[in-house]
């Protein structure tokens, strides 16, 4: 396989040198200026709704009515930065190409202003699962690389290694089978040696269950047949009941196909409509897409087809797995379950980039931000985690900005004002609020994990330095002061620095319940009778008694494990003084 990689990668790396994919222009112009056509009146749009699936098909429409090449290569660079590879925008930009750039003309020191046909399958291809984009691939070298016949088998090779188990790859595999045919010979030998070849080919792809498995059963069997009766009954009963499982498995295939729309339609011939997804929101046909997902990855993971070769199984799974990520680019869980997968078995760069590009696309996901730093720890690259926390605290803060802003121009009060968990959202804004709320605890989870992670590679110092760098931030939560002041704890039991913290938080949330039990949770288990003590007298005058009754509890468990009888009867007349119904009531 290696020599067919590299003749194909030589063939994919010959004229990129001529024009880099810099050509390329940026998603949208930041600097732009006020929108003074159609297509720049979709640009500003888009730079607001960037996953307006309609302004990305009027963009790509507008473009390539233009038929001007600046214009297609603005238009479908953006929309792949956006949506990476999606075929139906990969292959009308390739045919831009392939237009701009025909088959022997001399390049020009004015080239137009679009990548040529190399760069972009340089850029593409080895990630592309598509069968589309391979057969645009195969026709490019047969067109235009007036190359040894070897070199055209091997690039044959090449495609049906990414995805010749893929059910739309039949009309390779026939292609294939009828190039090989056609190939002159002139001895014996090289006679049988292309008998040799085409039977192998026949054997491999009648094991799998394409959508011309049938037709090309029957093919074999009539090229076996004409060859020699005898011999034939031998080839095809060896391989027949691998046969016969792929065409089983073909419907019962059909059938998941049909539930995960995994097979769209392509249009040939004119403009086909942009299959792009959009951000869920977890309705019910959402949650059963997902769910249908799961099965079918979990159906061939479970080897269906019982291939036996390893190297085999995993290309077929992979490909299926990058056919999943595209389809349903904003599930972070099917992101996580690709990355997974090539975890166990044995594909570590495929493992990054599942879950480097699916943190493109889900950049708020919890599941893929923690495993992405988990995969880093792992690898030992300290400081890359430290900027994938930075990274994503920064994105739920402006996220939380933006819903605040929001909220305000509602008639709402500034949460980031107010100490967490201290708020009670008013009636006319209480969703808005709640959600809110809820932000702030989420990035709280974020910055905890950040702390602990400081804390285990960095000791006092790391830690130290990360806890000032969150806590400088207006939307700080109380746990990460109570955090902080627990590592700090751990590291140095006999140190008052995690006193101090509490303290530094007591100025920020002393009118938050919750933090103060938990301050005076950590005294007492600290044995710190003094400083509990002064902190309980403290809080019960500051809190009215409904929300005080937390810190009474807590300090009244405390006292009857170690206060004597005499305290005890005084503690029980103030309780019953301020709570007349009893503290439980």
């Amino acid at each position: 396989m290696a020599d067919v990689e590299a003749a194909a990668a030589a063939f994919l790396e010959n004229e990129i040198q001529q024009q880099e994919y810099s050509q390329a222009t940026e998603v949208i112009d930041d600097q732009a200026s006020a929108p003074a056509s159609p297509f720049e009146a979709l640009q500003s749009r888009l730079r607001e709704h960037p996953y307006d699936t309609t302004a990305w098909q009027d963009l790509v429409n507008i473009a390539e009515d233009s038929g001007d090449f600046k214009l297609i290569n603005t238009a479908y660079s953006s929309l792949l930065k956006v949506y990476p590879n999606t075929v139906q925008a990969q292959v009308a930009y390739l045919r831009h190409s392939q237009r701009a750039y025909p088959p022997g003309k001399p390049t020009t020191q004015d080239p137009p202003p679009i990548p040529t046909p190399q760069a972009l399958f340089s850029q593409w291809l080895k990630q592309s699962p598509d069968v589309e984009l391979w057969k645009l691939y195969l026709d490019y070298v047969r067109l235009v690389v007036f190359s040894p016949r070897d070199v055209i088998k091997k690039a044959f090779e090449f495609a049906l290694r990414f995805v010749g188990q893929d059910r739309d790859a039949g009309e390779i595999w026939k292609e294939y089978i009828e190039y090989i045919k056609a190939d002159p010979t002139s001895t014996e030998r090289e006679g049988q040696e292309k008998m040799d070849l085409l039977r192998s080919v026949y054997r491999r792809a009648v094991q799998i269950p394409l959508d011309n498995l049938e037709q090309i059963w029957r093919e074999w069997d009539a090229f076996e047949n004409g060859l020699n009766k005898l011999t034939a009954k031998k080839f095809l009963a060896d391989v027949s009941p691998d046969y016969m499982t792929a065409r089983t498995k073909k419907t019962e295939l059909a059938e998941h196909h049909k539930r995960i729309r995994l097979y769209p339609s392509m249009i040939h011939g004119e403009r086909a409509a942009l299959d792009l997804p959009v951000p869920p929101v977890m309705r019910s046909e959402e949650r059963s897409l997902l769910a249908a997902w799961r099965k079918y990855l979990e159906f061939e993971e479970s080897n269906p087809l019982e291939i036996e070769e390893k190297s085999m199984l995993n290309a077929r799974i992979l490909a299926i797995y990058r056919k999943a990520v595209i389809k349903m680019r904003f599930y972070p869980e099917v992101w996580h379950l690709a990355y997974l997968w090539s975890q166990t078995n044995g594909k570590a760069d495929d493992a990054h980039g599942f879950l480097k590009n699916g943190l493109d696309a889900n950049p708020t996901s919890f599941l893929l931000n923690f495993s992405y730093t988990e995969h880093q720890e792992q690898a030992m690259k300290k400081a890359e985690i430290h900027e994938i926390f930075r990274k994503f605290t920064t994105i739920l803060k402006k996220e939380l900005d933006d819903l605040e802003e929001q909220h305000v121009a509602e008639g709402g009060n500034r949460v980031s004002q107010q100490p967490a968990g201290a708020t009670k959202a008013p009636v006319p804004n209480e969703r808005m609020e709640g959600i809110l709320i809820d932000k702030r605890t989420e990035l709280g989870q974020a910055s905890l994990a950040w702390l602990r992670y400081a804390k285990r590679v960095g000791q006092s110092v790391g830690m130290r330095n990360t806890f000032k760098e969150i806590r400088s931030d207006k939307w700080v939560c109380w746990q990460v002061y109570e955090a902080a002041a627990i590592l700090e704890h751990q590291l140095a039991p006999t140190s008052d620095v995690s006193s101090k913290i509490f303290e530094l938080g007591l100025r920020l949330f002393g009118t938050d319940v919750d933090y103060v039990v938990r301050y005076l949770n950590f005294l007492i288990n600290k044995c710190d009778e003094a400083n509990a003590r002064a902190l309980f007298e403290k809080s019960v005058g500051v809190f009215e008694a409904e929300k005080a009754r937390p810190i009474w509890q807590r300090w009244l468990m405390y006292q009857m494990n170690v206060a004597d009888l005499p305290t005890l009867h005084k503690l029980d007349k103030r309780v019953a003084e301020a709570y007349p119904k009893g503290l439980l009531a």
